[in-house]
């Protein structure tokens, strides 16, 4: 799968002007060679394609990937806030393109370990202050049972990775042979 980034996006996927959000997009473009559509395009697949190398930034926060794509590939960063809607219609119909089930299971868990991490980060650690019965009501037990339980958490995201490398090495797209380079032999 290309990311040359130079190359109009709908000469190097002309098969996503067939039909779909990328195909209204592609077809509602006035602009010449369709260039402002093939840039949206690319913003789509730099920051949801699970191949990208922005795929592991953040989403939300100070350094998120939307923002870096917009601001430096598509030269406008207030872009993605007046379109949010439109941008995430185009996200989600590319995932449905392209992710199996097994990769839709894993974005999802990637997801919830991220909502984990976050709510870890941002709980304060605290014994907590006596309530009307004299019980200490704080975060103690409950962050020290997820952070007892991160192991689990962790190995059931391997597992769901290793299943989803191993799908991706024993077919290809249109059920094509992979040359001894692409197996990764050569």
């Amino acid at each position: 799968m290309s990311f040359e980034t130079g190359d109009n996006f709908w000469m190097v996927h002309p098969e996503l002007k067939a039909a779909g959000a990328l195909a209204d997009l592609h077809r509602k473009d006035k602009t010449r060679g369709k260039d402002q559509s093939s840039r949206i395009a690319w913003c789509v697949k730099l920051i949801w394609d699970r191949k990208s190398i922005y795929y592991g930034l953040p989403e939300t926060g100070p350094d998120n990937k939307i923002n870096l794509v917009f601001e430096d590939f598509f030269g406008d960063a207030k872009y993605y806030g007046k379109n949010t809607d439109k941008i995430l219609a185009l996200r989600d119909f590319y995932i449905k393109l392209y992710d199996t089930p097994a990769i839709r299971s894993l974005r999802n868990l990637e997801k919830k370990m991220q909502e984990r991490d976050d709510f870890l980060r941002d709980t304060p650690y605290d014994m907590g202050e006596r309530g009307d019965r004299g019980y200490l009501y704080g975060t103690v037990d409950t962050l020290d049972k997820m952070m007892a339980n991160t192991k689990k958490f962790y190995d059931q995201y391997e597992e769901s990775r290793k299943a989803v490398e191993q799908e991706e090495q024993q077919s290809t797209k249109g059920d094509v042979t992979q040359s001894l380079s692409d197996q990764g032999k050569l």
